[in-house]
């Protein structure tokens, strides 16, 4: 009698990387939001188009992947979170017209601001002044990922915000 083959486990199933974003960061765990085309209107992106960044915080899928990487590099170098820092990120429309409305001179019109994009970010902890050493880290660092403190918010651009933040894909 001939001994039968002793059974062979089972390879594990190969789990299927995840799709690099457009920045070549890793996207954000859990989110499949795509980056709106030419038929979406500033403020009025929805789940499908927004990834959650921790905080209550959403952003674009790319502007998201790369911040969520500013933040681990943050995190690495200091011990602390840039994510618990975000005061503001996507604005719908009518957030928009809330915040024009509260601060005059001071909010995009409405329908313009790279918020209803969801590709700007404004960060306290620091960051909400411009000898702040969260504002120099940033100054420092984020453009390494693709994030810029614009001309316009800099000191003395046409409305100084240390605490504004762009995200440009094509930087």
């Amino acid at each position: 009698m001939t001994a039968a083959p002793a059974p062979t486990a089972a390879a594990p199933a190969a789990t299927p990387a995840p799709t690099p974003s457009p920045t070549g960061f890793p996207p954000v765990p859990g989110c499949d939001a795509t980056i709106p085309g030419g038929d979406v209107a500033n403020g009025e992106l929805g789940d499908e188009h927004l990834c959650g960044i921790g905080s209550g915080q959403q952003l674009r899928p790319d502007a998201a992947a790369s911040f969520v990487a500013l933040d681990a590099f943050y995190r690495a170098e200091t011990g602390e979170g840039l994510i618990e820092c975000v005061t503001d990120s996507y604005r719908s429309y009518e957030a928009q017209v809330d915040v024009a409305e509260r601060k005059p001179g001071l909010a995009a019109v409405p329908g313009t601001s790279e918020h209803g994009w969801g590709l700007a970010v404004d960060v306290g902890c620091g960051a909400n002044s411009f000898d702040g050493a969260l504002y120099d880290w940033l100054d420092d660092n984020a453009g390494e990922f693709g994030w810029d403190n614009p001309d316009w918010a800099r000191p003395g651009g046409s409305t100084p915000e240390p605490w504004h933040w762009e995200f440009t894909p094509d930087s």
